[in-house]
């Protein structure tokens, strides 16, 4: 709504129930990755002991920017002019990518992201998967992922600030 009290755009988000997608044919594998409550406890304690500069973020459009890892259909949206084939038939809509709704949405983000921090650098934690370390010149990070969802410290501003316009560079977004 602009300051005129008036309508300036328009927004709609196209999701998909996932619950008639069936394994092995629509997708092979499902889960969403997240640190465990001890690790995330292990990260906050190292950064307080360490006094560290605490940081958290959250990433705009998680389930809407990776590519989808199966031939997926789905219906035409209700509300929509539906439209139809040369006889007649109902059309579906094939997915390029993972949207909200899909079952391996959350995973296919988790693959894009974890590719992203490593590929800038960060190691990623043999005992948790979803635990990430950065050793730079600029300074140490210490992240802790839960999907779309990070919180951690880092050793200096510089370096901080470093790996937020490297994960952008990337093609990520933060809210």
């Amino acid at each position: 709504v602009a300051d005129t009290g008036k309508l300036d755009k328009f927004k709609a988000r196209f999701c998909v129930v996932g619950t008639g997608q069936v394994k092995g044919v629509d997708f092979w594998e499902s889960f969403s990755s997240g640190a465990r409550g001890t690790s995330v406890k292990m990260v906050v304690i190292l950064v307080t002991a360490q006094d560290w500069i605490d940081f958290h973020f959250d990433l705009n459009g998680a389930y809407l920017d990776s590519e989808i890892d199966a031939d997926v259909y789905v219906d035409q949206p209700t509300g929509v002019e539906q439209e139809v084939g040369p006889n007649g038939e109902k059309l579906c809509m094939a997915l390029d990518k993972a949207i909200y709704g899909t079952v391996q949405a959350a995973r296919l983000f988790t693959k894009k992201f974890r590719a992203a921090l490593v590929d800038i650098g960060f190691e990623c934690s043999l005992d948790d998967e979803s635990v990430y370390r950065l050793d730079h010149k600029l300074g140490r990070i210490i992240l802790a992922t839960h999907v779309d969802d990070g919180i951690g410290g880092a050793s200096s501003e510089a370096v901080l600030q470093w790996m937020y316009e490297a994960i952008r560079k990337k093609g990520f977004s933060f809210s």
